[in-house]
């Protein structure tokens, strides 16, 4: 009965460590009903005359991530000096209590982004000014790995890698190592591309 019990404790003890490690315990009511929602990327073209365009890499902790996460977003920058965010995305592994500990293996994943991605401070953030030309072949891009792009792996297919397809399709250098914390990730991205 006593080895029963403990048994018992110890099941609850480590389901509510698992739950903790997975965001549950987050207290904001709009945090629990956005943080994990991955909603469809955003890609959205301009048609005003634009001054420029940029790339953002940026790093993130906060409620619902054991090791941050790694995203791209584009701006147009009209000649009036607003702006524009004509996209939005990053690849993030999806399903239910179970997600964490399956990533390990590899799951399901899912190009877009969450309320967090939009509302959490980055950590670490890298942008560089991108011609026309580039930000039509990210949001192409953006396109494609909403569609075919199933599957996250921690170790392999991660946020890091797509950030890293992207980077390489404007042509920067980019770190080989996937498994690195985001933040660490892209300041080796940076360091890499220090000239550029």
């Amino acid at each position: 009965m006593r080895v029963k019990t403990t048994l018992v404790r110890t099941t609850y003890l480590l389901c509510g460590m698992l739950a903790w490690l997975c965001g549950i315990h987050q207290v904001s009511a709009q945090q629990r009903d956005w943080a994990h929602v991955v909603k469809a990327p955003i890609i959205s073209p301009t048609q005003k005359p634009v001054s420029h365009y940029y790339i953002e890499f940026r790093a993130r902790y906060g409620p619902g991530t054991i090791t941050g996460h790694l995203h791209t977003r584009t701006v147009a920058v009209f000649k009036s000096g607003k702006r524009k965010l004509t996209s939005l995305f990053g690849l993030y592994a999806i399903g239910g209590v179970l997600t964490y500990p399956a990533t390990f293996v590899g799951t399901r994943g899912m190009v877009g982004y969450t309320y967090n991605d939009l509302h959490v401070r980055p950590v670490e953030r890298y942008r560089i000014r991108i011609s026309k030309a580039m930000h039509s072949r990210v949001l192409k891009a953006a396109r494609y790995y909403s569609m075919n792009l199933r599957w996250f792996g921690l170790f392999h297919t991660n946020c890091n890698y797509l950030a890293g397809r992207v980077a390489r399709l404007i042509g920067l250098r980019t770190p080989t190592n996937l498994t690195q914390l985001p933040d660490d990730y892209l300041r080796q991205l940076k360091a890499l591309n220090m000239r550029k």
